[in-house]
């Protein structure tokens, strides 16, 4: 009777623990607890379950290899539970990812293997377990120069206000992290990423003159800078007139003025006047700007130039001129005061004598004479006029309307002459 009691008992105690076996199996696979392995660079270790939820989270690094001191984007990626989830103190709330940054030191002489791992909880108190682990180098590292990375420009000499495309490309291992590029002293992009293709980037730069670039990378454990110099052009177009007006039936030659620009291939020019009944023709380097009829002409000259670019972009520059074909009366002259040798000299409340002739002799009419400041205008014969000042100083006398007496012409385009003057208390 005893041996069946000590039988009962034992097939009821193993019944059991079978029973409690198959449920702890069944819970398992209906939670996924197995370890698995996102995309990316995310390490994952195994979550820790509560209830029937499955918590789970991974860690990506903007850089698994840094320097002392560096700052690192974390990056944290949470499934499962109930959202918003929290990382203890650290991280208010967020619902499936979230990110912040990290500095890390290391002022030993050898590299510091850093290993981390925290906690996220969900709103239920569901817990998952997170870790992750990066390289910090030294203080003392050595950045190796010039031969881990190549920075390469798809133009040699840039210009101003225009793209160009900036590739860098590292030279020791295909999966690297670059830190920042360096365009110029107070322009610097920090990308603190890793990478596993060369880095491709357009700069323009606003200014000429030269411009070393400077990229900085990790690759192997080891620390590079590379560096590129560009002489950065500002490339100028500019049209030249053998003179603004000339009489009808007369030509005007046009000389196109090139600044630092490629000769090779040579740029392209084209000329396009805003009047139909103006000709233009190429001659040698200059270009011959006629008229097809006997009319007064006013008229602008619009210069293009076209140049390839070494990266095969195409530089386009314009430029404008305005000319004109007028009557002889229409030219501009150039006219000048004269003031006789034996003048009593400028001394104030005495009165000066002095001409207008236009610089071929002729004598010049004129509309109006201005002493400024405290000048009077005294009598006038012929074109002698005579003027007074009654204070001391810098003093300038104004013609207006002045034209010469024999052709007509305006005097300097636009029949004003100028003559500045020092009106003393002593005579001279």
């Amino acid at each position: 009777m005893l041996g069946r009691k000590i039988f009962f008992f034992l097939v009821t105690g193993l019944a059991l623990a079978l029973s409690a076996c198959a449920r702890d199996v069944g819970l398992r696979g209906q939670l996924g607890g197995s370890a698995s392995t996102l995309s990316g660079q995310e390490s994952i270790i195994q979550p820790t379950y509560s209830g029937t939820y499955t918590l789970q989270c991974a860690v990506s690094l903007s850089a698994e290899t840094v320097l002392n001191g560096q700052s690192v984007s974390i990056t944290v990626t949470a499934a499962g539970g109930v959202a918003p989830y929290s990382i203890g103190n650290t991280v208010g709330q967020f619902t499936g990812q979230t990110s912040f940054l990290n500095s890390f030191a290391n002022l030993s002489a050898n590299n510091l293997l850093v290993s981390n791992s925290f906690t996220v909880t969900d709103t239920q108190g569901h817990l998952g377990l997170c870790s992750y682990q990066l390289t910090v180098l030294p203080s003392t590292a050595i950045t190796n120069t010039g031969n881990g990375c190549t920075l390469s420009a798809s133009q040699t000499s840039p210009t101003i206000n225009n793209a160009f495309a900036l590739t860098l490309t590292p030279t020791i291992s295909t999966t690297y992290t670059v830190l920042s590029i360096t365009y110029q002293s107070n322009w610097t992009v920090a990308y603190n990423s890793a990478q596993t293709t060369p880095v491709g980037v357009n700069v323009t730069y606003t200014s000429e003159g030269p411009r070393t670039i400077t990229a900085s990378v990790i690759e192997n454990g080891q620390s590079y800078t590379c560096s590129l110099t560009l002489n950065v052009t500002n490339p100028q177009f500019n049209l030249i007139a053998s003179a603004a007006s000339v009489a009808i039936g007369g030509s005007i030659s046009v000389q196109p003025v090139l600044l630092e620009m490629s000769s090779t291939p040579a740029p392209t020019i084209s000329l396009v006047s805003s009047d139909s009944a103006i000709q233009i023709a190429q001659s040698g380097s200059n270009y011959l700007i006629t008229a097809n009829d006997s009319n007064p002409h006013s008229f602008t000259l619009t210069g293009t130039l076209t140049e390839i670019q070494s990266d095969g972009t195409t530089l386009t520059l314009t430029t404008t001129l305005a000319l004109n074909f007028v009557t002889a009366a229409q030219l501009p002259l150039a006219c000048q005061i004269v003031i006789p040798t034996n003048n009593t000299g400028f001394i104030i409340n005495t009165q000066l004598t002095f001409s207008v002739v236009t610089a071929t002799g002729d004598p010049v009419t004129f509309n109006t004479v201005v002493p400024s400041p405290d000048g009077m205008v005294g009598q006038s014969s012929g074109n002698n006029i005579n003027v007074s000042f009654a204070t001391v100083g810098d003093k300038i006398i104004h013609i207006l309307g002045a034209r010469s007496s024999v052709t007509g012409a305006i005097c300097n385009g636009n029949g004003h002459i100028d003559q500045p003057l020092f009106v003393s208390q002593l005579t001279y």
